[in-house]
This record gives C-alpha cells, sequence and structure tokens, in this order.
C-alpha cells in the first residue's frame, strides 16, 4: 500500500542525504556550484579536462573545486564512493 511506498521513499531520501546532503548545505551556505561540478565530473568518467570544458573554466578550477569536495564529504572519491555518489544522485533526480 501507500505506506510501503512511502517508506521506500523515506529509505531513499534518507540514503542520498546521507551521501550528498553535506555538500547540498554547503552550496546552500556559500553560493558555490560544486553539487554540479561533482555530477558533471561523475559523467565524464571523471575527466577533469572534460568538467572543466564543460563548466567553461580552466581546470585547475575543478581541480581546486574538486580537493574541496573531497573534504566536504570525506571521500577521496575511490571508485566504491563514485558508485555511492551517483546512486544518491539518480535517486535525487526521482524525488
Amino acid at each position: 500500500g501507500v505506506d510501503f511506498v512511502l517508506k521506500d521513499i523515506q529509505k531513499s531520501l534518507d540514503c542520498m542525504e546521507s551521501v550528498l546532503g553535506a555538500l547540498i548545505q554547503y552550496d546552500a551556505r556559500n553560493h558555490t556550484d560544486y553539487l554540479d561540478v561533482l555530477r558533471r565530473y561523475l559523467l565524464t568518467e571523471c575527466s577533469i579536462q572534460q568538467t572543466a570544458e564543460q563548466m567553461q573554466v580552466h581546470r585547475n578550477t575543478i581541480n581546486y573545486k574538486l580537493r574541496q569536495i573531497r573534504e566536504i564529504l570525506q571521500t577521496d572519491l575511490n571508485q566504491e564512493a563514485r558508485v555511492k555518489i551517483y546512486l544518491a544522485y539518480l535517486i535525487r533526480d526521482m524525488l
């Protein structure tokens, strides 16, 4: 029933929040675009050059932002972390 669906939605929200919440809050407080930078970085298969080209900034800017993102999310963006983050983006898009 509806309760089952609502519980699933809440679980999905909790999952997304646990992975991306710190970055969402940081962007809101600091008027940064780190959520978008990270998404583009993942979608370009972690290409700094392609991310920079898409965002029309220098690759050093992307490198700086990725260092900040790693610190905010407390992750080294290894493969396992990237998969979790990508799934969190998918959940965010669906909700």
